[in-house]
């Protein structure tokens, strides 16, 4: 009896130390994505969106909203969750669009002041969520991906 309860606290304990390191990962990525951000460049499908169109452009993070902004107007707000165990990493949108829960499951990138997300650029299909939402496999926005790659800078405070 002795030896099963050993056993099973030797179990116990190696489970908690495997999830704690994704757990610590996405705590300290979530860390370094908070701020404001800047989109640079937007690529969707090969195409490069003009810096006119993306000039006011800003996403900002806190600990557990990204709100999308337009020159002092927020446009949209969501919630995210981070999968930095995943080779690229993972980041899914969630929110609401016509009263439905949405999912938006993308990929990141971060390089210090450098952020880049990446999507499918069929999020949304005849003006609604797209519900078979697929996660891009890698960080392309080039012609035929079928996806938009955004890259942002952070704003100094």
């Amino acid at each position: 009896m002795t030896r099963w309860r050993t056993l099973l606290t030797l179990a116990a304990c190696l489970l908690l130390a495997a999830v704690a390191p994704a757990d610590d990962a996405e705590k300290k990525d979530k860390e370094k994505l908070i701020g404001t951000w800047k989109v640079v460049s937007v690529e969707a499908n090969g195409k490069k969106v003009p810096e006119e169109a993306i000039k006011d452009f800003r996403f900002i993070f806190t600990a557990d909203t990204l709100t999308r902004k337009k020159g002092d107007k927020a446009e949209s707000g969501a919630g995210y969750k981070l999968d930095p165990s995943k080779s690229p990493a993972w980041l899914d949108m969630t929110g609401k669009t016509d009263g439905k829960n949405v999912v938006v499951p993308a990929l990141y990138a971060l390089d210090s002041d450098t952020l880049k997300l990446c999507f499918r650029a069929d999020y949304k299909k005849d003006g609604k969520p797209n519900q078979k939402q697929q996660r891009p496999v890698k960080l392309d926005g080039g012609e035929g991906s079928g996806q938009v790659l955004m890259v942002l800078k952070r704003e100094k405070p």
